[in-house]
């Protein structure tokens, strides 16, 4: 979602010991009321299919795992990932795992009162700007690294296409924010890009958190900056106008450093004993609204920065 376009799509359906139809409409009373991209992929499948299902009492979001819905009966649904199902102790029967293994995109399980029922597998094209902006950041000496809470064979595929030699599958949100703990500890500055609910705890850890506009909430919150267009291209354009900005604000001190050292002394008289040098009071007050004029022109030179 972050350097794909967030789009996914339901590529393959595998209920397990039930009904296509059955298990499509357990499927969709898990994530009916939830806003992650899994279950937008998982609405738009269902569209226009009339499903007769059963709307959740009750449902609770595990960040970076998945997502469960209260049925009547006291009946649990669980949708979310491979890796949340071994930590619940939900097995999968050998066949299955052999088919997942054979599968390089996201994945969706599911189970019912903990016991597996199938699972989907969706699909999801990179943004067509991811490749162009590694380069750049790689051409201006930043090393990109990937962290996804994705199954390992989907990102392990997106990171050779964009020949990314870092990469982390299947981490949680508090796992994000190790990564970018254990970077800060080796002395690196730490950029994170993230658009989802998952990301806020690395946004907020990173020296500098970047949220997408198109992401969630709390993503933007926890960020220092928002890309306003929807895309990553920004990225690289935030840190050159980034770099601009600094470099300007440093002109701009060192600009009214040297010109209040020679004009305060002068206007203060303390040239007019040895050389007879003084300004009167209005040339004074015309010299530093001139330094004013001069730090906010020089700073109207970033309208003009191509970046």
């Amino acid at each position: 979602g972050t350097i794909t376009e967030g789009r996914l799509k339901v590529s393959k359906l595998r209920p397990w010991k039930l009904k296509e139809e059955e298990f499509l409409a357990l499927l969709l009373s898990a994530e009916s009321k939830s806003e992650h991209p899994f279950a937008e992929a998982v609405r738009l499948y269902t569209e226009g299919l009339d499903l007769a299902y059963e709307a959740p009492s009750a449902i609770e979001v595990v960040p970076g795992k998945g997502i469960v819905a209260r049925l009547a009966g006291d009946r649990d649904i669980k949708a979310g990932s491979p890796k949340w199902f071994a930590e619940e102790g939900i097995a999968l029967p050998d066949e299955v795992q052999g088919e997942l293994r054979k599968l390089d995109g996201s994945l969706l399980l599911l189970a019912d009162s903990g016991r597996f029922i199938g699972y989907a597998a969706l699909s999801d094209a990179m943004r067509p700007e991811a490749p162009a902006l590694v380069k750049e950041l790689v051409a201006m000496g930043i090393t990109p690294v990937i962290a996804s809470g994705d199954r390992h064979a989907a990102v392990e595929a997106v990171a050779k296409a964009l020949e990314i030699g870092e990469f982390y599958a299947e981490v949680f949100p508090e796992e994000k924010k190790q990564i970018v703990l254990r970077h800060k500890a080796l002395g690196m500055k730490v950029a994170v890009v993230g658009d989802g609910f998952n990301d806020a705890a690395a946004l907020a850890e990173a020296d500098i958190g970047i949220a997408l506009r198109s992401g969630t909430d709390i993503a933007v919150k926890a960020s220092d900056i928002t890309l306003m267009h929807n895309g990553i291209a920004g990225v690289a354009q935030a840190i050159k106008l980034s770099k601009a900005i600094r470099r300007v604000i440093i002109e701009n001190l060192l600009w009214a450093f040297a010109y209040n050292l020679v004009l305060i002394p002068l206007a203060a008289g303390a040239f007019y004993p040895g050389f007879g040098l003084l300004i009167p009071p209005y040339f004074a007050g015309g010299a530093m609204a001139l330094s004013s004029v001069s730090v906010v022109m020089n700073s109207l030179r970033l309208k003009r920065i191509k970046i």
